[in-house]
């Protein structure tokens, strides 16, 4: 992964802020590696919604998956968070 591991705290930091805002978070806390899933009916209309905002998920059965990778800051946390939440008023 280069010099700069995934910091755990970003993928806790977005599994707590999008329960907190009623996404049902799949994957266990203490357990989740670098990613976070998030349970939806529609995993990949929620992905292509996602990537319109230049967001790149991976839709997994009635999951949809997101990965952090070693350049991924705390704006990134909440770029996710906050385009989930548009798409769920739309």
């Amino acid at each position: 992964m280069g010099a700069r591991a995934v910091r755990p705290a970003l993928v806790e930091e977005l599994a707590e802020r999008l329960a907190a805002a009623g996404e049902r978070v799949a994957s266990p806390a203490g357990a989740r590696g670098p990613q976070v899933a998030i349970a939806d009916d529609d995993p990949p209309g929620l992905a292509a919604r996602l990537a319109a905002r230049r967001i790149v998920t991976a839709p997994r059965g009635d999951l949809l998956r997101m990965s952090f990778h070693y350049y991924n800051d705390r704006s990134d946390v909440a770029a996710v968070a906050d385009a989930i939440s548009l798409c769920r008023k739309s």
